[in-house]
């Protein structure tokens, strides 16, 4: 065998490439290598759903898309597609491919999991070191219990009862009203996600919002009402959100005297938004009637601005009820709650 020529490694036809043929090549080997990049990128994004993060690809494609303009910088080490709007849950990816063992908290979790129309300002995300704070993130050095945490392609965001509980002194009874509403959760649910979380700042807060929403309420103007139903301690029993089949259907009543077929209803002109809702209230009403249900109706801000009187009218109706269906008291009434 012989050996190669010596300059076999050399072009054997220098003289191929006509003058000035050098600029032009290697403009084509640059675009060449910039589509390769862009292919590269596309794949990236495209298997990442518009964001790609600096380990899962080249430095060089990552430097290149963001001096083409086709990258936005998110997070160190976390991009999006530049035509990618930089929605919630695209962002909620993002701080999970920035640290895989983050979980988003508060608002956030809350528009993700079961309320989307919270308006989320800031993304608050939980990991076990702390971090410097990169808008829109929060970041809060905290370990969240796993059976409390919903995963999802790599995604980790707190459960709904969690989410409900961390809101509560930020938002109020609102958010556990809408949660219960929602029927995401159950009393239970909280009371189980507020003693998983000990020593928290405002776990006092917390506590009181849920005692006072044993009930269930769906919204602030029935937690009111069950307060005075609580306060008037009546001699027959009392139940929320009382369901009750019609016939045509089912309706739930704020607060009920099964025994009496006497229940109470409080809703705020927000509540009707529209002339279905109102509609829809007035024939519930009429079918509770036809199976002898007394239905009486409150306006919210009846009970803010006639609290006592609201007391009075409620405990005289009970009575009357209670008279003219020749029912008498199980037990004396019992003395009313401070």
């Amino acid at each position: 065998m012989q050996d190669p020529p010596r300059d076999w490694h050399q072009p054997r036809c220098p003289r191929a490439i006509p003058r000035g043929g050098e600029t032009r090549l290697w403009m084509v080997t640059r675009d060449a290598l910039c589509v390769g990049m862009n292919d590269a990128l596309q794949r990236a994004l495209g298997s990442g759903d518009g964001l790609v993060a600096s380990a899962l690809c080249s430095h060089s494609v990552i430097t290149a898309g963001l001096e083409r303009g086709r990258l936005v910088r998110v997070l160190p080490g976390v991009y999006r597609d530049a035509t990618t709007r930089p929605t919630l849950t695209l962002l909620a990816r993002a701080a999970a491919l920035h640290d895989p063992r983050s979980v988003v908290c508060g608002r956030a979790a809350a528009a993700l999991t079961w309320w989307p129309e919270l308006p989320v300002g800031r993304i608050d995300v939980a990991r076990r070191s702390g971090a410097a704070a990169t808008r829109p993130f929060r970041w809060s050095r905290r370990t969240v219990p796993g059976y409390l945490t919903l995963r999802d392609q790599g995604l980790a965001v707190m459960a709904p009862a969690l989410s409900v509980v961390d809101l509560i002194p930020e938002i109020g009874g609102e958010v556990v009203d809408q949660a219960l509403r929602r029927r995401v959760v159950r009393i239970d649910d909280l009371n189980d996600a507020l003693a998983a979380t000990p020593g928290r700042p405002g776990n006092g807060v917390r506590a009181d919002v849920l005692h006072d929403s044993r009930d269930e309420p769906w919204s602030e103007a029935e937690r009111m009402l069950h307060r005075i139903m609580r306060g008037l301690r009546l001699p027959w029993a009392v139940c929320t959100n009382y369901l009750v089949h019609t016939g045509p259907g089912l309706a739930f009543i704020d607060a009920a005297v099964p025994e009496l077929h006497i229940g109470f209803e409080v809703d705020g002109y927000e509540h009707h938004g529209d002339r279905g809702a109102f509609e829809d209230d007035r024939q519930r009403w009429a079918e509770l009637g036809l199976v002898g249900w007394q239905i009486v109706p409150f306006a919210a801000i009846t009970l803010t601005r006639q609290e006592g009187l609201l007391d009075l009218y409620i405990e005289r109706l009970t009575y009357r009820r209670a008279r003219l269906l020749g029912v008498t008291p199980r037990y004396p009434q019992r003395r009313r709650a401070a």
